[in-house]
């Protein structure tokens, strides 16, 4: 039975926080790629498969933090956060969704992580660390 479960049936209040026990998986997760790579009949196709879900899991955690720190920093703050520039470019029909914002932090963590595009250079220390 899974810790937060426990947790919010004793406390009667949910801590997501307890659901970092399930990191523990990952060795499953390992010896399934381990044992899939070995069985199967292209394991070159494989390997590349797990290499591009990495860098996409490392693309969203990048936005995660880019979109953070931008709501640290305040919206539309500076050139670098996402903000009003991004905003007011939008055609008066769409609105700015929690899904266009985390589309356009995915999107600007793609630019920067390859070095594909020109992505707004950076003003404060916080923006300089990231």
């Amino acid at each position: 039975m899974p810790l937060d479960y426990v947790w919010e049936a004793v406390f009667m209040t949910p801590k997501p926080v307890l659901r970092f026990n399930r990191l523990m998986r990952l060795n499953h997760m390992q010896m399934f790629i381990n044992a899939t790579e070995t069985r199967i009949s292209i394991p070159n196709a494989f390997r590349i498969g797990c290499v591009v879900m990495y860098i996409l899991i490392l693309i969203h955690w990048n936005a995660c933090v880019y979109f953070l720190a931008s709501s640290i920093i305040g919206l539309g703050h500076d050139s670098w956060v996402y903000g009003v520039r991004n905003i007011q470019s939008l055609p008066p029909d769409i609105e700015d969704t929690l899904a266009r914002r985390y589309v356009y932090s995915f999107y600007w963590s793609t630019l920067m992580m390859t070095t594909i595009g020109e992505v707004p250079g950076p003003v404060t220390s916080l923006e300089f660390v990231l």
